[in-house]
């Protein structure tokens, strides 16, 4: 009856330390991964929703009162805040370089000047 004791418990400690490993590497590697991902995500929405008024060739010739204007510096606004986003997620990420190496984020740089 001791042997069986011995296995539960083995079992029980193994299970709760498998567990445990696995919620930090979610909670220290994965998570911080995937909300960067989710930040170039919304930066990727922004760019879309406004890609009109970035790529606009008759931005010479509209007047300065243009409702375009104001469009224009809302889009600037939502991309500085999420500059800041990205580049504060990017710095959140533990062992970056090694992650980078294995091409999982984008380069810290890159990340950086974008």
């Amino acid at each position: 009856m001791d042997i069986s004791y011995l296995a539960i418990f083995l079992i029980v400690i193994s299970g709760t330390v498998v567990f445990s490993l696995r919620q930090i590497i979610l909670k220290f590697f994965i998570e911080p991964i995937q909300k960067q991902k989710e930040a170039i995500g919304e930066i990727a929405d922004v760019l879309f929703c406004y890609c009109s008024l970035c790529v606009n060739f008759k931005q010479k010739y509209e007047p300065k009162d243009s409702e375009n204007n104001e469009d224009r510096k809302i889009a600037r606004k939502k991309l500085k805040q999420l500059r800041g986003l990205l580049i504060s997620r990017t710095y959140f990420i533990p062992y970056y370089r090694f992650f980078s190496v294995l091409r999982l984020v984008a380069k810290k740089q890159n990340t950086i000047k974008s």
